[in-house]
């Protein structure tokens, strides 16, 4: 019989349907007598469903941005992160404009 703490490292593989049968009748068995485990899980559903619905934060055009810098005359060469929305896709350093 597996324990909660064997559910809650399971909990990903057992969602995904990557356990074997064995492993995902034990893990059935298991959340069909505890309510803690059984609520868990269904929350890690809900919790992956609404991650998936989420978009990825969009990057505009370098281009866009400068021209955006130069009509503001922000400084561009004193940020210390790293962006990654280069036109040549390397990581450059962000400008103070940036952040």
């Amino acid at each position: 019989m597996l324990r909660c703490v064997d559910i809650t490292n399971q909990a990903d593989r057992f969602i995904d349907g990557e356990l074997g049968t064995v492993q995902k009748l034990a893990v059935l068995l298991h959340l069909a007598m505890c309510v803690k485990c059984h609520r868990f899980i269904r929350k890690m559903r809900v919790m992956l469903a609404n991650l998936k619905t989420l978009r990825q934060e969009t990057i505009p055009d370098p281009e866009l941005l400068d021209r955006i810098f130069k009509k503001l005359d922000l400084p561009a060469d004193t940020c210390t992160e790293t962006c990654t929305c280069s036109s040549s896709g390397k990581e450059e350093p962000l400008s103070r404009a940036d952040t």
